[in-house]
């Protein structure tokens, strides 16, 4: 039985300057998301993923994860209440790609 490929996107998520939140992966073109709405964009990476990969590998079914919880990643909405330099976490993504049937 074919196990199929397994890889790992490295994601760079980054604070924006009006609370918001931009990601992008050097590893990964195309990968690009921003937005006011922290929630919504972390929400979004791994579907994101998932549809660039698909793309790329017509026919494949492709399964996107956190190597570990965000939670453990990104601190808390609120938690820095003085405003400093950016903040840059990295978070790696573990890709599954099986061929088609």
């Amino acid at each position: 039985m074919d196990r199929g490929e397994v890889t790992t996107v490295l994601v760079t998520l980054e604070d924006r300057t009006d609370g918001g939140l931009r990601v992008w992966s050097e590893n990964l073109p195309g990968l690009i998301l921003s937005g006011r709405d922290r929630a919504r964009v972390v929400a979004a990476i791994a579907p994101a993923i998932k549809t660039l990969f698909e793309a790329a590998r017509k026919g494949a079914r492709v399964s996107v994860r956190p190597e570990r919880p965000l939670h453990e990643v990104l601190p808390q909405q609120g938690a820095r209440t003085v405003k400093v330099d950016v903040r840059q976490d990295r978070v790696v993504y573990v890709v599954e790609v099986k061929k088609a049937a």
